[in-house]
C-alpha cells in the first residue's frame, strides 16, 4: 500500500484503540501439527546455543562484585551490524526470545531472521512474537507455513482487521469508514528480548532496506542494545501485548486457518537455500571475537539512570490528564520530560519533522523560558523521504518551525558526502545494481545514482546530558494513534556519543540547510503574509512563493547559521526540490501539499 493511499484510508479513523468488543469468539476448528523435534533437549548444554561474549556483560549487569546493578548500552547505527546483532544473540539465546514488529517483509533478511528463530524454537528455546496484522508478512499461506514451524515457535498478529491476515486496499477504506480506531491504531513498536537480559530496541524493522541490503532504497536508521535490569520491563511490556485481548495467534485468521487446513498448499520455504545478500551474516555472526570487537567492547557502561518507556496496547489519547496504576509509563511521559529537562539545547532526529500542536506551544513556551535553548532538527529532504505525501504536507509545517519556533533544520541528501560511514555496503550495492532506481509512488526519482540513504531514525540529546532512541517519530500519529516505545538514558558519555552522530548528518556535505528565503523588501511582507492565510487552509493551499527554500553551501565557504550576516554570500539557494529528476513528479507533492493540509493531525 502506498504512502498516499495508507493516509487517505486511515485519515477516516478517530484517536483511540481498537473499536470492537473485546473479542468472545470460539477459536475455530484448525487441523495442523507443528514440528515438535527437538534438535538439544538442552538448550544450556554447549553446542546447543552458541557461546557470546555477552555473558560478560549481562554478568557485570546483573551480579557486579559491587553489589549495584547497572547497564550496559550500545548505539546502533549501521544496519548491517545491526542485523548481525541480531542473528547472534538469537542464536545464543538458550531460554527465551520475545519479539515485537511492526513491519515484517519476507524478503531475505526477514526470512534470515525468522529462520533463525525457528533454529532456535527447535533447540527448546521459547520464541514469541507479536506482529501487527496489517504488515507482518502478509501471505497467509507464509504465515501458515511459520505457524508450522516449530510448537516452540508461537505467533500472534495485532489488531487484525476482518479476522484475517491479507487485507485488501478497498477492504481497509471500508474498515476505516466503518471500523475507524480498529483500523487506524497500529502497533508501531519494535523490540527484541534475549533470555530476558539483553535487549534491542528502536526504529528498524524486519525489512532489507532497513539493513543496508536493498539495491535501490537503504534506511540510516537506530537501534539502541540494552543489557541489564530494565530489560525486566521490557518483558513485562511485551507480556501487555502478549495477553492483549485483540492479539490474536496466527492460526486462528480465517486465512491462514484455511491454509493450515489444506496441508497440501504448505509448500512455503523459509530459507532453503540461504539468499546470497544473507550468507555474509551467517558466517560472522558466529565469530565471537567479531562480535566482542563490534559490540561488547564499545558498550558504554551507564553511569546514571536508565528507564524504559511504552504505550500501553489499545492506546487512546495519553496526556497530563491521565492516571495509569501501569508500572511502565507511556511515550507522552518520556516525551514531556526530554522537553521540560531541556534549558540549553534541544537535538531531534526523525523521519518526519511534523510536530503536533501541544509539541510546537510547549516548545515556544520553553524558548520563551530559556531565550538561549538551541533547536536543531535532522531529517529528510524531499529527495531522500520514503513518503512523498507525508513530506508534503510536512513542508507545510516549515515556517512556524523557523519561524516561529526557531528550529534549525537540516534536511538529508538522497547521497550523503559521508553515505559509506552510513552505510558500509554501499559501494556494493551500487556495483550490484549498476546505479538504477526502481520507480515507486512512494519517493520522488532522483538524479544521482546508487542507492538512495533516507533517514528513519527517533532520537533526541538534551543538553548532551540525556539520550533518548526509540520508535516515536515525534509526530501526531505516534502521539495519538500508534503505539510505541522507546529508552531514557541519563548519561553523558551516551548523550555525547548521540550526538556527535546526527550532527554528522546535519554536516555540509550530508545535509541541505533549510532556511527563510532571502528577503526582498516589501514584496517579501506581503508575500509573507499570503503565505501565513494560504498554509493555514485544510484545503487549496495553492499560494506558489514559499518562506524558506534547501540552500547548499558554496565550495570553499565556511559553515554559518541562518541570520547570518553573510549567509546569503555562503550559501546557495538550491530551490524546492534539489536533486529531483522529474519535474511532473515535484508538480505532484506541490499538489499534494496544496490539498493535503487536512491530514496534518494523522501524520
Amino acid at each position: 500500500m502506498s504512502a498516499a493511499l495508507g493516509v487517505l484510508l486511515l485519515g477516516f479513523a478517530s484517536c483511540g484503540g481498537p473499536g470492537r468488543a473485546p473479542p468472545d469468539w470460539v477459536p475455530p476448528t484448525v487441523t495442523f501439527n507443528p514440528d515438535e523435534t527437538l534438535v538439544c533437549s538442552d538448550p544450556a548444554q554447549p553446542g546447543c546455543a552458541e557461546p557470546t561474549p555477552f555473558d560478560t556483560l549481562v554478568e557485570k549487569a546483573f551480579n557486579p562484585p559491587q553489589g549495584k546493578r547497572g547497564h550496559y548500552v550500545d548505539l546502533l547505527d549501521i544496519g548491517d551490524e545491526a542485523l548481525l546483532l541480531r542473528i547472534h544473540l538469537i542464536r545464543s539465546a538458550r531460554k527465551s526470545i520475545y519479539i515485537q514488529q511492526f513491519i515484517w517483509k519476507q524478503d531475505a533478511s526477514g526470512k534470515l531472521i525468522f529462520d533463525e528463530l525457528v533454529k532456535a524454537g527447535r533447540r527448546g528455546v521459547e520464541v514469541k512474537l507479536v506482529g501487527d496484522q496489517l504488515f507482518t508478512v502478509g501471505d497467509a499461506r507464509a504465515m501458515a507455513a511459520a505457524v508450522v514451524a516449530h510448537s516452540n515457535v508461537k505467533i500472534k498478529l495485532y489488531n487484525p482487521t476482518y479476522d484475517k491476515l491479507e487485507t485488501s486496499n478497498p477492504e481497509i477504506f471500508v474498515g476505516a469508514l466503518t471500523r475507524f480506531s480498529g483500523i487506524n491504531q497500529r502497533m508501531h513498536n519494535k523490540l527484541l528480548v534475549v533470555d530476558e537480559t539483553i535487549g534491542i530496541l528502536g526504529g528498524r524493522n524486519h525489512e532489507d532496506s532497513y539493513y543496508d541490503r536493498d539495491l535501490d532504497y537503504n534506511f540510516n536508521d537506530r537501534d539502541i542494545l540494552v543489557v541489564g535490569p530494565e530489560v525486566q520491563d521490557m518483558v513485562l511490556s511485551f507480556f501487555e501485548y502478549w495477553n492483549y485481548a485483540y492479539s490474536v495467534p496466527a492460526q486462528y485468521l480465517d486465512d491462514v486457518g484455511a491454509m493450515l487446513n489444506a496441508p497440501d498448499r504448505l509448500d512455503f520455504a523459509l530459507t532453503d537455500p540461504l539468499p546470497p545478500s544473507v550468507r555474509d551474516i551467517d558466517r560472522r555472526a558466529s565469530d565471537p571475537e567479531l562480535i566482542r570487537k563490534l559490540f561488547v567492547e564499545p558498550a558504554f557502561r551507564v553511569e546514571g539512570r536508565v528507564e524504559f518507556f511504552a504505550d500501553a496496547p489499545g492506546k487512546t489519547y495519553e496526556g497530563p490528564k491521565r492516571e495509569s496504576t501501569r508500572p511502565i509509563r507511556g511515550t507522552y511521559w518520556a516525551l514531556t520530560t526530554v522537553l521540560e529537562e531541556a534549558k540549553t539545547q534541544l537535538i531531534l532526529q526523525t523521519p518526519y519533522l511534523l510536530l503536533s500542536e501541544r509539541a510546537v506551544n510547549a516548545l515556544r513556551d520553553r524558548r520563551k523560558q530559556y531565550p538561549d535553548l538551541e533547536l536543531i532538527a535532522s531529517t529528510n529532504s524531499i529527495a531522500s523521504t520514503d513518503h512523498v505525501f507525508v513530506y508534503a504536507v510536512m513542508a507545510k509545517e516549515r515556517k512556524r518551525l523557523l519561524q516561529r519556533v526557531g528550529f534549525r533544520i537540516f534536511a538529508l541528501k538522497p547521497v550523503p558526502g559521508d553515505v559509506r560511514h552510513f552505510n558500509p555496503r554501499y559501494d556494493q550495492l551500487t556495483e550490484e545494481s549498476g546505479g538504477a532506481h526502481a520507480a515507486s509512488p512512494d519517493r520522488m526519482p532522483v538524479a544521482t545514482k546508487g542507492p538512495v540513504t533516507g533517514l528513519h531514525g527517533k532520537s533526541a540529546v538534551v543538553d548532551e546530558r540525556i539520550a533518548f532512541v526509540g520508535s516515536h517519530n515525534f509526530d501526531p500519529r505516534s502521539s495519538l494513534f500508534n503505539t510505541e516505545l522507546g529508552l531514557l538514558i541519563w548519561d553523558e558519555q551516551v548523550a555525547r556519543a548521540l550526538k556527535a552522530e546526527i550532527l554528522r548528518h546535519t554536516a555540509p556535505q550530508n545535509s541541505w540547510v533549510v532556511a527563510k528565503q532571502q528577503q526582498v523588501p516589501v514584496i517579501s511582507i506581503f508575500a509573507d503574509i499570503v503565505e501565513t492565510i494560504s498554509r493555514a487552509l485544510p484545503v487549496g493551499d495553492v499560494w506558489p512563493f514559499r518562506y524558506s527554500a534547501y540552500f547548499e553551501l558554496r565550495d570553499g565557504a565556511e559553515p554559518v547559521p541562518p541570520g547570518h550576516p553573510e549567509f546569503f554570500e555562503r550559501y546557495e539557494n538550491v530551490g524546492q526540490f534539489p536533486e529531483v529528476d522529474d519535474s511532473a513528479t515535484a508538480i505532484q507533492a506541490r499538489l499534494i501539499g496544496a490539498m493535503g493540509g487536512w491530514a496534518r493531525p494523522l501524520m
